[in-house]
């Protein structure tokens, strides 16, 4: 089996000795996850669920993406203004 062959992989790594316990945990959670999670029955949920997270997921992050692109080139506005003003009173200044 693939993932049993790249866990000890990941086992025969020499690992930093801070992340070592991370490691550990982290190898025993996938050892555990590959053998009591049904996959067959991930995928079933998964294409289940998938057209409800196209109907109401993706919109939602779609919305939030567009509304922080607008709120991003409101700022930049107003920054090139400011700008513009600091720019024409220092000049101001210059001349007189």
């Amino acid at each position: 089996m693939a993932i049993s062959e790249w866990i000890q992989a990941l086992q025969d790594v020499a690992w930093p000795e801070f992340l070592l316990p991370h490691v550990e945990v982290l190898l025993l959670w996938i050892t555990w996850a590959v053998d009591y999670i049904d996959l067959d029955y991930l995928e079933y949920l998964l294409w289940l669920l998938l057209p409800f997270f196209i109907l109401f997921i993706f919109p939602i992050f779609l919305v939030l993406f567009i509304y922080g692109c607008v709120i991003f080139v409101h700022i930049y506005g107003h920054r090139h203004q400011i700008r513009e003003a600091y720019h024409t009173r220092s000049a101001q200044k210059l001349r007189n």
